[in-house]
């Protein structure tokens, strides 16, 4: 499902507005049979805003590899000598590219995996592939001696969707000007390869995926290996996070849309509703700072897509409302106010009723008082324009209240920057505080469409 470039783009659309459907071909009803649907809406927590399809890595440690070619051991930095042993080992390929065949390499150095590897975590902490455990399988040995960008490899390894990236580690050699570059859906990296380069090894991790990456030699020729990265753990890092787990949405609503049609009654495997708590907030929530009244006064108030400046949040209605719709789902926004209070007794001096209290040194629950808490919902569709459906609020309610059933759930009610702190009766003897705090939320609720 096509998604869409930014959320301003409903604000020319009519109410009656049909998603995108270009390239897009539904799942398969033998997948939607099998689908976990919220397994499957997970992967909207995994949109990666500040991620990179590629990062690099600049090793200074001196570790070579040990590359023998026909008995003979190549010394780093590479010379034209190595480089000329190197091309007749190759295959035929073009002009200033050849592959050496790996069947002629040996590596020799026992210490050059753990350089590698230590180097290839550090390029994919660069570019935020949030990984576990992993490990690399050397592919390809590759000469590049002329201008001509070379294209790299960066198609997925068939059948094996744990081989999320590739790693190129260009070994030092003597060579002036040399670069990388590589772009995807309006995403670009770009590394010159000339830091040191007598001395250096250059990581380069890109994504698999990726539609174009190069690599050229524009003096002096070049030589890199190929490695391929494989996750050990799942979720596995993957380019869809920072463009967008479309296939994956699809598969849920799909699956959703048809077990409704079929009757199914609303249960673990098919659910009446999806909640994903928003990051967006602090618009609204700082003005309440800044006006100075007590946030205890202020009243929720009802949101609208234009109100949304969070970028992880844009992404995943980007992608979520045109699927939602094709499917027929309401995407819904909630704004909630949440307020705890608990009261105790404190003795003081006899007839002072000026002792002064700081909220700061209270917390929730204060000598073992008992907590009320209350809620105010304001539902809203996308457009702004308040919803009546006092059922749904019960539960969206319910299901923050327990803390249960919220994807991307971080309402914190233990922390409290907004407490407030009040004498609400006396004796001669005696105060009886009350301590308040109160909370800001906003969530994304997603329900079949009510005729």
């Amino acid at each position: 499902m096509e998604p869409l470039r930014s959320l301003s783009e409903l604000e020319d659309l009519p109410a009656d507005w049909t998603p995108s459907t270009i390239g897009f071909r539904p799942p398969a009803a033998v997948d939607v049979e099998r689908v976990d649907i919220m397994e499957q809406l997970q992967s909207l927590k995994r949109f990666d805003v500040e991620g990179k399809i590629s990062g690099s890595y600049i090793s200074t440690d001196g570790v070579s590899p040990g590359i023998k070619i026909q008995q003979k051991l190549f010394a780093l930095p590479l010379g034209r000598n190595e480089f000329e042993v190197g091309k007749s080992a190759c295959k035929v390929a073009q002009a200033n590219i050849q592959d050496v065949e790996m069947g002629k390499v040996q590596l020799i150095n026992p210490h050059w995996r753990t350089s590698v590897m230590k180097g290839v975590t550090s390029a994919l902490a660069n570019m935020g592939a949030q990984i576990g455990q992993f490990h690399i399988k050397l592919v390809n040995m590759s000469i590049v001696d002329g201008p001509n960008p070379r294209p790299l490899e960066t198609q997925q390894s068939p059948g094996q969707d744990n081989h999320f990236a590739n790693a190129f580690v260009v070994l030092p050699s003597d060579r002036g000007n040399a670069n990388f570059k590589a772009r995807h859906s309006g995403l670009s990296a770009e590394y010159g390869l000339r830091d040191s380069p007598l001395f250096s090894t250059h990581v380069v991790t890109l994504y698999t995926g990726v539609r174009e990456a190069s690599i050229a030699a524009v003096d002096g020729p070049i030589c890199y290996l190929t490695y391929h990265i494989y996750a050990q753990s799942r979720p596995y890092p993957s380019l869809k996070n920072l463009t967008g787990p479309r296939g994956e949405i699809s598969l849920a609503l799909s699956a959703w849309r048809q077990r409704l049609s079929a009757g199914a009654r609303p249960g673990p495997s098919t659910p009446s509703h999806f909640i994903y708590q928003l990051d967006s907030g602090a618009p609204i929530e700082e003005a309440y700072k800044l006006d100075g009244e007590p946030w205890s006064v202020r009243e929720p108030v009802g949101i609208d897509l234009g109100w949304i400046e969070n970028k992880k949040d844009e992404r995943v209605l980007c992608h979520l409302i045109p699927a939602a719709k094709f499917y027929g789902f309401e995407v819904l926004l909630a704004k909630l106010k949440i307020t705890q209070t608990c009261s105790w007794e404190v003795y003081r001096e006899f007839e002072y009723y000026e002792t002064v209290y700081q909220e700061d040194d209270y917390e929730m629950g204060e000598e073992g008082s008992k907590v009320k808490t209350s809620t105010k919902w304001i539902l809203t569709n996308t457009q702004g324009d308040e919803v009546e459906w006092a059922n749904l609020v019960k539960i969206i309610d319910g299901n923050v209240r327990q803390q249960r059933a919220i994807m991307n759930d971080h309402l914190d009610l233990t922390d409290n920057p907004n407490q407030e702190i009040e004498v609400t009766s006396l004796t001669q003897y005696s105060d009886t505080l009350t301590l308040t705090s109160t909370h800001f939320a906003s969530y994304l609720v997603v329900v079949p469409f009510q005729a």
